[in-house]
């Protein structure tokens, strides 16, 4: 129950890791296909920085995979628990 003048705050923080969308929801899978994510919004409410972020991941991660054609995953990663911010604070990998 919801009382007035009671804060509420509203977040999407699961929407690309619901087990109901994604197998294997928890696990990072950049080759998921299909990969119907909502991280940079849909329709007029497109993230503007959308290509330009889409675009620096590319050159990243292309650029890491090209440099170390060794690296792997070398133990389990571990995501942050803050409220208002997604993603790992520790990815272990061996080149």
């Amino acid at each position: 129950r919801i009382r007035a003048g009671q804060p509420v705050m509203v977040m999407i923080g699961a929407a690309n890791r619901d087990p109901d969308a994604f197998d294997g929801a928890d696990v990072l899978d950049i080759s998921r296909s299909p990969n119907h994510h909502v991280s940079f919004g849909r329709g007029m409410r497109t993230c503007l920085g959308a290509p330009v972020a889409r675009l620096t991941g590319q050159v990243a991660i292309g650029t890491l995979a090209a440099g170390f054609p060794g690296l792997r995953q070398a133990g389990t990663p571990t995501r942050r628990t803050t409220v208002g911010s997604r993603g790992f604070t520790s990815f272990p990998i061996t080149l």
